[in-house]
């Protein structure tokens, strides 16, 4: 991509086989005076036309005409600068390489062939001083031929910038001679880099369009990230902090950006039953006590995250919109342990879905739980399950249409807290479909994916829960009473010639 790249001499000079410029796809400046592409015979080739086209079709077009493509001859970044800086200076560290063509044998007696040397040159400190009119005429690179410093300096106004906030925007520019044909990549600058440090720390830029915005997602993603700011932007190149601090002193540009996204781990409440097997034996009695401090700990947070100082009155109305929506969730999951505790129906399945659960689990990673470990929800996972308990369990439920999005990294266990509610649906209908007719069969849950290989994992993981459900997990012991009322036994999610539990999926045992 950029360079250098020899897998030949990794610790020695690299020899490219062919010019550099053709070799590397990015990273590199060209002479301002020769920055045109010539077009090969080979791209002339390839973009001579189709066989299928007739030949009066051919003969009657009229040939389009070649695009002129150019090389970038000049790349770099903008930053902000702190009022009360004017006599201060920037320091920018230029860095860079250059290949020679030269002819080269690898024996005696065999005839040369031209190859392209790499010569790294060593980083230049350039002093820049705070001067417009010295910036846009351009500084000399010292020690270097033809390589220039431009740029523009000038105030800076922005919604959130101090007063008296300045712009800068500096450029390597390589105003080098097209050089002889053949050898025009010695003219060029690979792997180039641009490093700007400034002792008094460089100002940041908030982003605050989402903050005026009117869509809600863009209002919610203003507060969120309302400490992110950029302290530099690229033009044609990337950039990024090089060491992160209070303040910023020091960014550089890169052609290949990086960022490390870091793993969401979740919290833990000792307090809270999360185990699925110690669910799975839940009594009524002791339903409130296994779950409740959920309640409470979710109660806490809300009331530290409503004390935030987030800055600005559009963002604090965001934040309490979502504290209230945050109660309303919290009110909707006391609401759900309240039904377990008093509906023995609701309480049967609830524990058979976690029995479930815990043996798909068991079945899909025995390694996991070899050394004495049992299934668990995080607490995400078990506060989205009784968030839906009473409005999958109640017709009337005043949430009943609401349709519910479950956010998560991927990895995190999204799939494993709606395969519950799946489970506790379709152990439900069947507890209460015991006295009616069609004995609380059918399809009961849809399920639709976009991505074919998404699917097929979600497949195999619905399908584990599904075998699970009628393997053992589903039938309390032999002469055992449910908790359901009036029912005999517990439901069996099968049956032969039936149909299936899970729409499109025929998972039922023979």
């Amino acid at each position: 991509m950029i360079g250098p790249f020899s897998p030949e001499r990794p610790e020695g000079d690299e020899l490219l086989p062919l010019p550099p410029s053709r070799w590397y796809l990015t990273g590199f400046l060209s002479p301002a005076a020769g920055r045109e592409i010539e077009v090969s015979l080979e791209d002339e080739e390839l973009g001579a036309g189709s066989e299928l086209e007739g030949d009066e079709e051919a003969a009657g077009a009229e040939p389009e005409p070649k695009q002129r493509n150019r090389y970038p001859a000049s790349m770099g970044m903008s930053v902000l600068l702190p009022a009360g800086s004017s006599g201060d200076k920037v320091v920018a560290t230029v860095s860079y390489a250059e290949y020679i063509a030269e002819g080269y044998k690898e024996s005696e007696g065999e005839k040369p062939r031209q190859v392209w040397r790499r010569i790294p040159r060593e980083p230049v400190n350039v002093e820049v001083p705070l001067d417009a009119k010295k910036i846009a005429a351009g500084i000399p690179v010292p020690d270097t031929s033809g390589i220039y410093l431009r740029g523009k300096l000038g105030p800076a106004q922005g919604h959130g910038l101090p007063s008296g906030t300045r712009a800068l925007s500096l450029f390597v520019v390589n105003e080098r001679s097209a050089g002889e044909r053949g050898r025009q990549d010695e003219q060029f600058l690979f792997q180039v880099r641009l490093e700007l440090f400034f002792e008094a720390g460089f100002v940041p830029r908030p982003n605050r369009q989402g903050e005026k915005a009117k869509d809600w997602d863009d209002r919610v993603g203003d507060l969120q990230f309302r400490d992110h700011c950029e302290f530099s932007v690229g033009h044609g190149v990337s950039v990024e902090v090089r060491d992160p601090g209070d303040p910023v002193r020091r960014v550089r540009t890169t052609w290949l950006p990086r960022c490390e996204v870091r793993r969401v781990v979740t919290r833990e409440e000792r307090a809270v039953v999360t185990d699925m097997e110690s669910l799975a034996e839940l009594g009524a009695d002791a339903v409130k006590g296994a779950l409740s401090p959920l309640i409470e700990a979710y109660g806490k947070w809300i009331e530290t995250e409503r004390a935030v100082d987030v800055g600005t009155d559009r963002r604090a109305e965001v934040r309490d919109e979502l504290m209230r929506r945050a109660e309303e969730a919290k009110a909707r999951i006391a609401e759900g342990i309240e039904l377990l505790a008093r509906d023995g129906e609701a309480l049967e399945a609830f524990r058979l879905a976690n029995r479930a659960m815990a043996t798909a689990a068991r079945r899909r990673n025995p390694e996991r739980y070899r050394d004495g470990g049992s299934p668990s929800w995080h607490l995400f996972q078990i506060a989205f399950l009784l968030l839906n308990v009473a409005s999958i369990a109640e017709p009337k439920n005043r949430f009943r249409e609401n349709v519910e999005l479950i956010f998560f990294p991927t990895g995190g266990g999204k799939t494993e807290a709606y395969l519950a509610i799946i489970a506790f649906t379709l152990l439900l209908r069947r507890l209460r479909g015991v006295s009616r007719p069609d004995g609380g069969l059918g399809v009961a849950v849809l399920l639709r994916y976009t991505l074919r290989l998404l699917t097929l994992d979600q497949l195999g993981r619905a399908a584990t829960l599904m075998c699970a459900l009628e393997g053992g997990a589903g039938r309390t012991e032999a002469g055992a009473e449910p908790a359901g009322k009036g029912s005999s036994r517990a439901p069996s999610l099968g049956s032969a010639g039936r149909g299936s539990a899970v729409g499109a999926w025929s998972l039922a045992g023979e």
